[in-house]
């Protein structure tokens, strides 16, 4: 089974936020698309997609869920995408003594915690225990110091 980790305020896909694009072109390759200041790599298994600043730095990573079950994306050893998304938020807030911001409007889509730059989004919830939509994240997004608060 392949893994891949985020590291919060730091990697993730062999990406390091900070990079230029042309430090993350050097290390990764050339994007499937570019659309403004974000590069994706649909291409990819897992697929993702690179945001740069204005001076041209990577400011944030989006990792999607691979939809497969082969492929793990760690973070602190927590299966993100074949954990149910209510565990997988309950493990973070254990292992990182962080809890999520209780005042994001998106709740209970979007679980941001602020203080790792750190966010987990689904489309949907689920409607009660035997419904599958929206029992798994569908991507993480790590970010630079202050991506949450600008």
């Amino acid at each position: 089974m392949e893994q891949f980790e985020v590291i919060p305020l730091n990697s993730s896909m062999g990406v390091v936020l900070g990079w230029t694009r042309e430090e993350t072109l050097d290390a990764i390759g050339a994007p499937e698309s570019t659309v403004g200041k974000i590069d994706y790599y649909h291409q990819r298994l897992p697929n993702f997609h690179v945001h740069y600043n204005e001076q041209g730095l990577v400011e944030f990573i989006e990792v999607a869920n691979p939809m497969d079950g082969q492929i793990k994306v760690l973070l602190l050893e927590v299966d993100l995408f074949n954990t149910p998304a209510d565990k997988v938020i309950s493990e973070i807030e254990n292992l990182a003594r962080l809890t999520f911001d209780q005042n994001d409007p998106e709740l209970p889509y979007s679980y941001t915690f602020p203080g790792l730059e750190l966010s987990f989004w689904r489309p949907t919830v689920p409607e009660d225990e035997k419904d599958e939509d929206g029992r798994f994240f569908e991507s993480v997004g790590i970010g630079i110091k202050g991506y949450y608060i600008e």
